[in-house]
């Protein structure tokens, strides 16, 4: 039997038959401000689950299904989300620096645009976090300030791949 704890309280908010959350069914789950850092939560059903403000830092979510599911505010940081389903999910204010995104379906997922550019068409991130936007390009995590003029060493000034980096600041900024 595995306990999901609240990460502040220590409270029990779950408790989960079996000894390892992969592939677990927990959708529609409310687990608002759970710790769940660390955990492997691969292939498991998350639809509709509510974790908002949850822990969810270094968590290995492999093909997990998190469609519509809440993630405001959660702590997503080191994550790999590799091919993970967020369709329609709500990222509103999530930490996802650092994750691996690769593969994600974000159709629909508020507060984040993919997008492809540069000299390889690579997959790159804006994410909405609080009040600043973050880009993920290549490897690279940082702010529109800190991205511009790697672009523009790069590209040169008023390049495709810099206008294209500020309409998805501008953009992520409005909502």
């Amino acid at each position: 039997m595995i306990q999901i704890k609240h990460k502040v309280t220590g409270e029990v908010m779950l408790e989960v038959e079996g000894d390892t959350l992969q592939g677990a069914n927990l959708r529609g789950a409310n687990l608002t401000g759970a710790n769940l850092y660390r955990a492997n939560l691969c292939d498991a059903k998350l639809y509709r689950a509510g974790l908002c403000d949850a822990n969810l830092g270094n968590t290995s979510l492999y093909r997990a299904n998190l469609r519509n599911t809440n993630l405001t505010g959660a702590n997503l940081t080191g994550s790999s989300l590799y091919r993970a389903d967020l369709r329609d999910a709500n990222l509103t204010g999530t930490d996802l620096s650092y994750a691996n995104l690769i593969g994600a379906d974000l159709r629909g997922a508020k507060n984040i645009k993919s997008f492809r550019c540069g000299d390889f068409n690579r997959e790159s991130y804006a994410v909405k976090h609080k009040d600043r936007v973050m880009f993920k390009i290549g490897c690279f995590w940082g702010t529109i300030e800190e991205v511009l003029p790697l672009i523009r060493d790069k590209y040169g000034v008023d390049s495709y791949y810099e206008k294209l980096v500020t309409i998805y600041n501008d953009m992520l900024m409005k909502d």
